[in-house]
């Protein structure tokens, strides 16, 4: 039984998570194995950051275009955009007050 207030990983999250630590490992051992020629090298990249972004992506929008709930961390939390919003909100007023300050050519320049 999971501990009250634990986050429970999301099969899909644990499964790429585990493919990316094995990929990982085996670019590792072939890096120290043998002397890999430069197109090796940047396909064996390729395929690190392809496994990177798989796990974001997932984070991101991997349940049904919403935030993966199995994260170390929410990635978006309500709080935090709600705040941007007000934010933005508040930035907005300042700069139209602002334009509506400067002359008819110089608020087309501004804008």
């Amino acid at each position: 039984m999971p501990v009250a207030g634990a986050i429970c990983m999301c099969e899909e999250l644990m499964t790429l998570k585990l493919e990316a630590v094995h990929l990982f490992r085996e670019v590792k051992k072939i890096r120290r194995s043998r002397d890999v020629s430069f197109c090796e090298d940047t396909e064996l990249n390729r395929e690190k950051h392809n496994s990177i972004n798989a796990i974001i992506k997932h984070l991101l929008v991997g349940h049904e275009g919403k935030p993966c709930p199995g994260g170390d961390r929410p990635i978006v939390s309500l709080a935090k955009t709600a705040q941007l919003r007000g934010w933005l909100r508040w930035l907005a007023l300042i700069l139209f007050d602002f334009a509506g300050h400067l002359a008819p050519g110089a608020r087309q320049a501004f804008w």
